[in-house]
């Protein structure tokens, strides 16, 4: 894998939900504007109430594949990084 598969094509604004789910397919990774809790469900977790709660600062990258942002995140500015 080239490096260049690492950088964002599209970008999405997350909106954190307990029910709206994100399009895991491609994606790089979450980037938090603004410090605070993101809680967020990955991809292949089969149970939607299983969340992992990140401490995080502004301007961090959470790279992975989510499925959910949940609602009880305190971080703004939260933004889904797609590879397309």
């Amino acid at each position: 894998m080239s490096d260049a598969t690492l950088i964002p094509k599209r970008l999405a604004a997350v909106t954190p939900s307990d029910t709206v789910k994100l399009q895991a397919s491609g994606m790089l990774g979450l980037y938090v504007g603004g410090a605070g809790n993101v809680v967020a469900v990955g991809e292949n977790t089969a149970d939607a109430g299983t969340a992992v709660t990140f401490i995080c600062s502004a301007g961090q990258v959470l790279v992975g594949s989510f499925k959910l942002v949940k609602a009880a995140s305190t971080a703004t500015g939260i933004v889904a990084l797609y590879r397309q």
